[in-house]
C-alpha cells in the first residue's frame, strides 16, 4: 500500500500528558447538536474523556460490538489486537 504523498505520521511518542491541564483550562461534556449547528445536547450517559476505563467499555460495548456483530477469521484477530492495545493504554487507571 502506498500512502499519498502529502501524508505525514507524527514524529515521535504520542501520550495524554498534560490532558488534565488542558481539561481543567477548557472543560466539557460529552454529547452532540441534536438538530443542526447550536443545538448542543449533553449526553450524561456517555463518560468524561478522564474516564478512561468507561470510556473503554463504552467504546467497546457500545460502538464495536454494534458495528462487528460477529468477527471471525483475520477481522477478528485484528480487532483484538488494536483492542488490546487500546486497553494497555487504560493500564495506569486499574480498569478491570
Amino acid at each position: 500500500m502506498q500512502l499519498p504523498p502529502d501524508f505525514h505520521r507524527h514524529n515521535g511518542l504520542i501520550s495524554n500528558e498534560g490532558f488534565e491541564f488542558v481539561y481543567n483550562k477548557y472543560p466539557f461534556t460529552p454529547g452532540a447538536n441534536t438538530a443542526g449547528v447550536n443545538t448542543f445536547k449533553a449526553d450524561l450517559t456517555s463518560p468524561m474523556a478522564f474516564q478512561t476505563c468507561l470510556c473503554y467499555a463504552s467504546f467497546v460495548n457500545n460502538n464495536i460490538e454494534a458495528l462487528y456483530l460477529n468477527p471471525t477469521g483475520l477481522l477478528c484477530r485484528n480487532l483484538d489486537i488494536n483492542l488490546r492495545f487500546l486497553y494497555e493504554a487504560t493500564e495506569g487507571d486499574n480498569c478491570t
